[in-house]
């Protein structure tokens, strides 16, 4: 039935993007510790913190999706990367508002609990505590529109 495969789908991309958001929040603590070894800087430390935590769960989460849906993206054997990079290219791009929301929000509490006494590696927690699941939560329709959530 074709609800039941779209409930799968659905549960597939929630589990992709806990598994990109578990990923982001290793990258976000990787980054702040790093960083932390070589500035003070609460800005410096955040700013960090949030570039790593994209070089993190973006692979993790498309490497998942790929093979969550092979469906769609392998056709006799063969890997249809051009598919797979259409599709990518069009969920990231429209989360570019959800991203100049995300970007700013986190930082700054990322930043505003530095300020406060908060060390970085903690800071970092607290604020993906806060952001992720708004950012993932509002992913899916964008996600379902775009078609990216879908049976071939």
């Amino acid at each position: 039935m074709l609800s039941t495969e779209m409930d799968e789908k659905n549960k597939a991309y929630l589990k992709n993007s806990a598994a990109g958001s578990i990923a982001s929040v290793a990258g976000g603590l990787v980054g702040s510790y790093i960083c932390q070894l070589f500035s003070d800087s609460p800005g410096t430390i955040a700013t960090v913190s949030t570039i790593s935590q994209y070089a993190a769960s973006i692979p993790t989460f498309s490497f998942l999706h790929a093979r969550d849906n092979k469906d769609l993206y392998v056709d006799e054997g063969k890997f249809r990367w051009n598919v797979f990079f259409k599709d990518m290219g069009k969920l990231s791009t429209s989360l570019i508002p959800l991203d100049y929301v995300y970007l700013p929000v986190r930082s700054f509490i990322n930043y505003w609990l530095q300020t406060k006494g908060y060390d970085p590696l903690s800071s970092s927690i607290i604020s993906d505590m806060v952001c992720i699941p708004a950012y993932v939560l509002a992913s899916v329709p964008v996600a379902k529109a775009l078609k990216i959530i879908r049976k071939e």
